[in-house]
């Protein structure tokens, strides 16, 4: 085998962690230290981290004026609505959320996608008892007169504010 094939295999089985909270905490530090663009001399001091996962996580969760608060239902409103008239292009999409990253209006996007799916499957079986809390709880109203709209997917001229 050469080399360069060794070194592949055995990045493969590198194990993906999260960041926990001192690793957070280090980053912080490091990049207050050496500057937001500095990101190799950063990874240098944390060994289990490449400069790309460090700049990943400082510019997606971690950068000054990001936004990590609960989303709002005004919010949602507002995603729901974009998404259907521009589609899954979360880097324009972006535009409309104030201190909002890509990665967090997608990960809300899939949240709100799962709790349609959950209201409508319950809509389809509704002799079935749920173990878990009442989907029309979690979603406010307006919300969930969007996702209860036959043509949801197609159309969301009923869901305009």
């Amino acid at each position: 085998m050469f080399p360069s094939a060794i070194c592949h295999i055995e990045r493969r089985k590198q194990i993906k962690n999260k960041f926990s909270l001192e690793e957070d905490e280090k980053l912080k530090s490091l990049v207050s230290a050496y500057g937001p663009n500095n990101w190799k001399q950063v990874s240098n001091f944390m060994p289990s981290r490449s400069s790309r996962q460090c700049k990943e996580r400082w510019t997606t969760y971690l950068a000054i004026g990001i936004n990590q608060t609960e989303w709002n239902p005004d919010e949602d409103l507002l995603l729901i609505n974009v998404v259907s008239k521009l589609g899954t292009h979360w880097r324009a999409i972006k535009g409309f959320f104030q201190s909002r990253t890509e990665t967090n209006i997608k990960n809300r996007w899939t949240v709100l996608m799962r709790k349609r799916r959950k209201l409508l499957l319950k809509s389809q079986q509704p002799h079935i008892e749920n173990e878990t809390s009442n989907c029309f709880e979690i979603i406010p109203d307006e919300i969930e007169e969007c996702f209860n709209t036959n043509d949801f997917n197609n159309d969301m001229e009923n869901c305009w504010i």
